[in-house]
């Protein structure tokens, strides 16, 4: 995480990447809104403070240190922080968004007590996390909780958090904290007292409304609803509802108590507490009276179809509450204790262990994902071992062998191989099939690249083989397959921006693939704006082979669109080093020869009052109009060569040496009536070559042509207005509308119209 300044209000983004779509929440002094981020294309969550300027420095702190807390914090349970910054004074953070997502409040009104239960326990897990990396929330409430789509909880909002490192932003006796949730030493301002039996006190808050249904303490004015926290006991949960268990009313209570030492340590007790008692509450007495048998009784048990599925009970297993709170119950059977909740470096590896076990695809991509950056274990690799040669057997009969296999399951498939490759080094199961493997992830070649995969399966395919340098640059080529064919300049800079690490290895390939890397790789940063690293490797490219006319183009292009963005002696330097690669080259294609002229006309603008201006003028322009004749049969290359011709002929004072070529331009107008809208500028060129009669005949060709089409309607008016001063032999007329319309950007098709310097 990194903090930003803002970009311009002008821009309409935040931090230059941030764009506000809608409001999600808003307080009194800030708000959040989902937002999208334009450069991963992913949208978040944003929270704004809204007081500017008059935010005060423990304030933009507190929500910088919210940042700070939650980017350490690593847990599928713990909304995860990308990003932070200030606009305009007021600091921003950006969560990741939970799409659907309602708060535990919500969640708690429409689930059952079972449901609710199992939401606690996964907030005191997450909150556990935070615990062991000594993080104190000291506001956790049912606000602070979303519930996703799939039914987990995920923790978040730290911006009153503490760790052992942080001074503390409060005052002395400065009451911190949402009042209904806050511990009796919150209450008293003892900030000495505040740790994590502080943030046990809010989960036994939790706990007993989702007993309950309602809170432990209640008042009508604050200062009642703080006496009863200071000094009264609630009533306990199995007082209102009989069905509540004494474990889960023991638990509660205790939690609830007013002496922090009397709580629970930490979250990570209280979840396992809550865990042992929701065991005990699902097994019922059935399992507490075979529990008092023994293992073996159990077996027996579960062998006679009693219905204890695969868990042996412990006998001698403690579940009762947690110690320093008695309870007035009889405490109860013994049961199973649970494995305790695994450590943060685990938790990763579980979560993949658990999701293969559920069959849930995304989750365990998800997971596999996560682990391709981590370092793994020896314990971590044991647990390991066993289920991806389970469920690699299943995908690779799934996914090869039937060829049913969904995209996600195929990625999930050599994900999991190269996991498999780091658990066992020494396993040859992605060598001895690499060819099925290809086969399954080679487009079809059916007059041209087919059915070509999507990009997350191409990029885990390339990860897998990343030391077999001919697949890999083979597969980041079929990458720039599907990059071409998006359909938005959106998508093609998203999958450039997907495969530009893949590209970048691929660099290493043996010289049959590795020009067309080099082509594949400079194109995809061109779409990205890279220009100075596009021009690095294509220079590099120049190293190895000299003569190749097509990396000597990209070179100089890259040197040119690189120059556009510097200034003074650094930008003419690339500039003449982009005009030398583009005359050595000798390439006669089109964009070469367009390319070469922007080069002469662009270094030209930058030494403009020198002897070198006017030549490289007519340079550029005589080397696009000895270029016309070769391309007049093609009116799409010729409208867009005099788009550019024409600019240079009017600076010039040249328009009618480019007359025969808008003639031709005329000429196709009839085939293809968007041509008809050089009408307006080939009508002046002949006014300027002293051709009244013709300027006339192509303004009332023009207007005739765009009525019959139903093009540019709004042009009629004013062109009828032009074509009677010309016929009083004044192009005045003409020659505004041309300096307007190209002024005001409003001329269509643009991109082969130049715009007219006001």
């Amino acid at each position: 995480m990194h903090r930003r300044r803002l970009g311009s209000a002008a821009s309409g983004l935040l931090g230059e990447r941030y764009r506000l779509l809608e409001p999600l929440g808003r307080g009194s002094s800030g708000a959040i809104y989902r937002a999208l981020d334009e450069v991963t294309e992913r949208e978040v969550a944003l929270k704004l403070l809204l007081a500017g300027g008059r935010l005060s420095a423990r304030q933009r702190e507190r929500l910088l240190r919210e940042g700070r807390a939650a980017a350490a914090l690593r847990h599928p349970g713990i909304v995860a922080v990308h990003d932070c910054g200030e606009h305009e004074g007021a600091p921003y953070l950006v969560y990741e968004l939970v799409p659907g997502g309602r708060t535990l409040a919500d969640a708690f009104v429409e689930l059952e007590r079972p449901a609710r239960l199992r939401l606690v326990l996964e907030v005191a897990q997450a909150l556990a996390h935070a615990h062991a990396q000594g993080i104190v929330h000291r506001d956790l409430k049912a606000e602070n909780v979303l519930v996703g789509p799939d039914g987990r909880a995920r923790l978040t909002d730290f911006g009153l958090a503490l760790d052992g490192q942080s001074e503390r932003l409060t005052r002395t006796g400065e009451l911190v904290g949402t009042p209904s949730v806050m511990a009796p030493e919150q209450i008293a301002g003892d900030r000495r007292a505040v740790g994590p039996a502080t943030d046990v006190w809010a989960l036994g808050v939790l706990l007993y409304e989702a007993l309950t249904g309602g809170p432990p303490f209640e008042g009508r004015t604050l200062v009642e609803l703080a006496t009863a926290i200071a000094a009264r006991a609630p009533t306990p949960p199995r007082s209102l509802d009989r069905s509540v268990s004494s474990a889960l009313d023991a638990l509660c209570r205790a939690a609830l108590a007013k002496e922090p030492t009397k709580r629970p340590p930490d979250a990570r007790a209280f979840a396992e507490s809550l865990a042992r008692a929701l065991e005990e509450a699902e097994r019922g007495p059935r399992f507490r009276v075979l529990a008092g048998l023994g293992a073996g009784a159990a077996l027996l048990a579960a062998a006679l179809g009693l219905g204890l599925g695969d868990r042996s009970a412990t006998a001698g297993a403690a579940s009762g509450p947690p110690r320093n709170e008695p309870t007035p119950e009889a405490t109860p059977a013994p049961g199973p204790r649970p494995r305790a909740e695994p450590s943060p470096r685990s938790a990763e590896t579980d979560a993949l262990r658990n999701s293969l076990e559920r069959g849930d695809t995304a989750q365990a991509l998800a997971a596999a994902r996560r682990l391709e950056a981590r370092e793994l274990s020896g314990p971590q690799r044991t647990r390991l071992r066993a289920p991806l040669s389970r469920h690699l057997d299943l995908l690779w009969r799934w996914a090869v062998e039937r060829k049913e296999a969904k995209p996600a399951e195929t990625e999930l498939l050599l994900r999991l191989l190269s996991l498999q490759r780091r658990v066992e080094p020494n396993n040859a199961w992605a060598e001895t099939r690499k060819e099925r493997l290809v086969e399954l992830v080679r487009p079809h070649s059916l007059g041209g690249l087919r059915h070509v995969p999507p990009a997350p399966v191409l990029l885990a395919f390339g990860e897998l083989y990343r030391n077999d340098l001919e697949l890999l640059a083979r597969t980041f080529l079929w990458l720039t397959v599907l990059r071409d064919r998006a359909s938005t300049p959106t998508n093609k800079r998203r999958l450039a921006a997907l495969a530009l690490d893949l590209g970048r290895q691929a660099l290493r390939a043996p010289p049959p693939y590795y020009l067309e890397v080099v082509k594949g790789l400079t194109d995809s940063l061109t779409l990205l704006g890279r220009h100075e690293e596009e021009l690095r490797v294509c220079e590099d490219a120049l190293a190895r082979s000299p003569n190749d006319a097509r990396i000597a183009f990209r070179a100089g292009r890259a040197g040119y669109r690189l120059a556009l963005r510097r200034s003074g002696a650094e930008r003419v330097a690339l500039l003449r080093q982009a005009l030398a690669r583009h005359e050595a080259a000798g390439d006669p294609r089109p964009e070469v020869v367009f390319q070469h002229a922007e080069v002469r006309w662009a270094l030209a603008d930058s030494l403009r009052g020198t002897a070198e201006e006017g030549p490289l003028r007519e340079a550029a322009f005589e080397g696009l109009r000895r270029y016309l004749p070769s391309i007049v049969p093609n009116p799409e290359q010729l409208s867009r060569c005099l788009g550019r011709l024409w600019l240079y002929a009017r600076d010039l004072d040249r328009l009618p040496a480019v007359l025969p070529a808008l003639a031709r331009i005329e000429e196709h107008a009839a085939a293809r009536p968007r041509l008809a809208a050089w009408g307006p500028r080939i009508a002046y060129a002949r006014w300027k070559a002293g051709d009244v009669d013709g300027a006339v005949a192509s303004v009332e060709r023009t207007i005739a042509r765009l009525r019959s089409s139903e093009l540019l309607p709004s042009w009629e008016a004013p062109l009828r207005r032009a074509l009677r001063s010309l016929r009083r032999g004044d192009a005045e007329a003409l020659r505004v509308f041309l300096r307007e319309l190209e002024y005001s950007e409003r001329w269509p098709y643009a991109a082969h119209l130049p715009r007219w310097d006001r």
